[in-house]
């Protein structure tokens, strides 16, 4: 009677989470993996009553990793212009929309939508090489970029709203709602081979640390703090080709609403990751894309779900603890290739696959064609 509690204390009296609204969405493999065939002892609303359920009725099959947002490599259109002596510039693509003015050595923008952070750092013309942070469908940003005797510095900031599902895990930054970014490239970054840019990053409120999207006595919140380096290693009329590889720490801390006891706990985390990009300009009309990249955990990732295994005639209650293999909900491969086509500024074809594989060995793929017009 009166709904049921995840135990998190002692004695069947004691302190309760409620079971409501608690829920986990992973691929069927980390279900299979970490939740088939578990079960926890749960309390009825007067705390007396113990029922065992399984765990898998609090999970979800998670939607697919990618999306035809995967499918774009850069802006599909950038527009320049002039007005009252100032150069106007506009970008478009991957759901998001950002513009500025430059004056000099100055430039200011701002955008909105999920790829903000990814929108205006193209609009400064230098590419931030932090992660690429998908947000929600509201969020937005401001960039702020100054080119002085040492070099090209630029700072990004974006917010969005709180929107359970923003995306896929890893990747992606794993969805913030807060992102405070900046780089610095030396003056002979933007024209010359072997240049380097760095980058550095901070994401607050990460709604999938650690891969996981929970809610309830199962959600998680986190942090992270990200270095960034990339280099472009050949830059030529028709062919360039970029490296770029990051250090991110991962802050993970319960959710309100476990505080009361540690019904789910994971470890921090520290991630490393690499990306190959290889654009080459076979016509005037018509450019290839190609990226390749993984990601994978540096520290050790534990985590564990504590469950109430047994309530004795005392009301005295017994735990276990389940253990979850953090490496594998932060590994991830990936491979895209594109091939662009776009006869003027206002219309473009894209026709592309990409393929990403996790930690649970599951590969998925996704071809497509985007078609994109502005009037």
């Amino acid at each position: 009677m009166g709904g049921t509690n995840f135990a998190v204390g002692a004695l069947d009296g004691g302190a309760v989470v409620p079971t409501d609204g608690t829920r986990v969405v992973l691929s069927r493999e980390a279900i299979e993996r970490y939740l088939s065939g578990r079960t926890v002892v749960v309390l009825d609303g007067f705390r007396r009553a113990p029922f065992e359920v399984g765990l898998e009725v609090f999970a979800e099959a998670r939607n697919p990793y990618l999306s035809m947002d995967d499918l774009v490599l850069k802006p599909e259109r950038r527009r320049y212009g002039e007005r009252g002596g100032l150069t106007t510039v506009a970008t478009a693509g991957r759901g998001s929309r950002a513009g500025g003015l430059v004056g000099g050595r100055s430039f200011v923008g701002v955008g909105r939508g999920r790829g903000v952070m990814w929108s205006l750092a193209h609009l400064g013309g230098t590419r931030l090489p932090v992660s690429g942070y998908r947000m929600s469908r509201d969020a937005t940003g401001l960039a702020l970029g100054y080119s002085g005797g040492l070099g090209r510095w630029q700072a990004v900031a974006a917010k969005g709203a709180r929107e359970r599902d923003v995306g896929a895990p890893g990747f992606s930054g794993w969805n913030p709602e807060t992102v405070l970014a900046a780089s610095f490239s030396p003056n002979r970054a933007a024209v010359a081979p072997g240049s380097d840019t760095f980058g550095v990053a901070f994401a607050s409120e990460l709604h999938q640390p650690m891969g996981w999207r929970g809610s309830g006595a199962f959600g998680l919140k986190g942090d992270s703090f990200e270095l960034a380096w990339k280099r472009n290693i050949m830059a030529r009329d028709t062919v360039r080709v970029d490296v770029a590889s990051r250090r991110t720490h991962l802050a993970v801390r319960r959710h309100l609403a476990v505080r009361s006891g540690p019904v789910l706990r994971f470890h921090d985390a520290q991630v490393a990751s690499v990306d190959l990009d290889l654009s080459f300009r076979i016509h005037r009309f018509a450019t290839v894309g190609a990226r390749l990249g993984a990601e994978r955990p540096v520290s050790s990732v534990a985590g564990r779900i504590r469950t109430a295994a047994a309530v004795d005639e005392s009301g005295r209650i017994a735990y276990r603890d389940l253990a979850l293999g953090g490496r594998d909900l932060l590994s991830f491969d990936k491979a895209s290739m594109i091939v662009r086509l776009a006869a003027d500024s206002s219309a473009s074809v894209g026709v592309g696959v990409t393929a990403v594989r996790d930690g649970f060995g599951r590969t998925e793929t996704l071809a497509g064609v985007r078609m994109g017009f502005e009037f």
